[in-house]
């Protein structure tokens, strides 16, 4: 029986790597939920955290505002755990362009110059693909399955995948480990 894997934007369930897996009946595709924006928290006053030292003042209202541009531009859904990687990431950005704040950054995106929301769009998403990206995750991943099958059939959703080496990954982790 073929195993089918799904791309499914914004999917979050034991993640393993940039996939993930649902266990559940047996491996068929599945239709992509329905995306909602991300829920934005309410505005707080205009400082860094405590106890930063960064080379930016970095906001919660900065960082909602590229949670927003991001997941219009982009369908990605940034949870507030990925505020220090979005700082990271979009301070980068600020020095490329010589500006001096998440703010005058922000405004310039919102003109829309293509160029540089190319460039804050690419900067938040992983470039990267190749067969067994992150090798670690895959004896993990063989672990996991070993001991859902036990538990009936099992479905894998691949959620981030831009040429399909990461789901091929898997369906050969799957055979190579005869859990297909």
């Amino acid at each position: 029986e073929p195993l089918y894997l799904e791309y499914i934007r914004g999917a979050s369930d034991a993640p393993i790597g940039n996939c993930l897996m649902k266990t559940a009946g047996r491996i068929t595709p599945l239709t992509p939920p329905q995306l909602t924006p991300p829920q934005l928290t309410p505005p707080t006053p205009a400082t860094s955290r405590a106890g930063d030292e960064r080379e930016f003042l970095f906001t919660e209202q900065d960082f909602e505002r590229i949670r927003k541009l991001i997941y219009e531009r982009a369908g990605i859904s940034l949870s507030p755990i990925k505020r220090d990687m979005v700082y990271s990431r979009v301070a980068r950005r600020l020095r490329a362009t010589g500006l001096r704040s998440f703010e005058a950054y922000l405004k310039l995106l919102e003109q829309g110059e293509p160029a540089e929301l190319e460039a804050f769009t690419n900067s938040l998403t992983t470039n990267l693909t190749s067969f067994f990206r992150e090798e670690h995750h895959f004896p993990m991943l063989k672990e996991h399955l070993r001991s859902r099958m036990k538990k009936g059939a099992i479905t894998i959703w691949c959620s981030a995948s831009s040429t399909g080496e990461e789901p091929y990954s898997i369906a050969m982790t799957l055979a190579a480990s005869r859990i297909m």
